[in-house]
């Protein structure tokens, strides 16, 4: 638009096949904004769910590109396991990690629950790839907008810290910095490998996803997945050790597996063991202590993948 132009504008946004995504409207404003509005705002400094934004004139080129993406299926399984692993990290021994398919096995969800875990009990916080984040408490409204917040946040820690808020899990010391957190327990450090061997999947053309032992859905289909245990012979034969915090009883809940284009690479279990395809063990918490952090081990995980 040009510098003296104070009229609006309308610009449709296309798919690849052509058809309709949208419009943006473009007005000027007189200190040389260009004020965005549209209905379908995706989360580039999002707030709130506000439909309107104002940029400087020199992003209108990248934003009209922006406002038309959505979060993949990869980009959000990496953001979910990432989330889980900060909140474990910061509640070591008082929660664990869970993939749930609820309504009639039709959400695909990572929930953090209450370590250990009665029959019956609410979770804290519930991540639905294909939704909302979700909450325990029955006064706390869902989170409709999560998944366009985190994108458009400066910093995900703000992010994180909300979703403590929301959920009732903030401790009353408040917010957990970088240099107060607790040391992480086995089921902990393996949630935070995994988390780190998920980030650079996110952009990936090959679908990364981490599923658990055990397919807890409210649809049909449900038990353990022989399947993925059958590829690690080592981890199967764990699964007759009974643990006194197995969820629900059920030891396959404690076992995870990194699948690449829904084949199994990896094997872990929350006591911290890992095997890889040739069926050879690492022990996370071991190996750490030997080489002094988890950033160190997890480029071994990785070659392993």
């Amino acid at each position: 638009m040009d510098q003296e132009d104070s009229r609006s504008c309308e610009v449709t946004l296309c798919d690849e096949d052509g058809s309709a995504a949208g419009e943006v409207r473009l007005h000027r404003s007189k200190d040389g904004k260009v004020h965005f509005e549209t209905e379908r705002l995706v989360p580039v400094r999002a707030l709130d769910g506000a439909r309107t934004l104002l940029v400087a004139e020199e992003e209108v080129p990248s934003l009209l590109w922006v406002l038309k993406a959505e979060p993949t299926a990869r980009f959000r399984e990496a953001v979910t396991w990432r989330v889980m692993a900060e909140l474990a990290r910061r509640h070591p021994g008082h929660v664990s990690v869970r993939e749930m398919h609820g309504g009639g096995g039709q959400y695909d969800e990572l929930r953090l629950y209450p370590r250990p875990a009665p029959e019956g009990c609410s979770f804290f916080i519930s991540l639905n790839l294909q939704g909302s984040a979700h909450f325990g408490r029955v006064e706390q409204e869902p989170w409709r907008s999560f998944w366009s917040d985190y994108v458009g946040a400066e910093d995900p820690k703000d992010i994180v810290d909300e979703l403590e808020r929301r959920s009732g899990l903030m401790s009353a010391g408040g917010h957990v910095s970088e240099s107060s957190l607790p040391a992480s327990t086995p089921d902990v450090l393996t949630i935070r490998a995994i988390a780190s061997l998920l980030a650079p999947t996110a952009f990936e053309r090959e679908r990364w996803s981490c599923v658990s032992g055990y397919l807890d859905t409210s649809g049909y289909g449900g038990g353990l997945r022989r399947e993925l245990f059958e590829a690690f012979p080592l981890s199967k034969a764990r699964l007759c050790e009974h643990l006194d915090d197995d969820m629900l009883g059920e030891a396959a809940y404690r076992f995870w597996f990194i699948l690449r284009g829904g084949e199994p690479r990896l094997a872990f279990e929350e006591t911290g063991l890992v095997w890889d395809r040739h069926d050879e063990q690492l022990n996370l918490v071991a190996r750490r202590k030997a080489v002094g952090s988890l950033a160190r081990v997890v480029p071994e995980l990785a070659r392993r993948l």
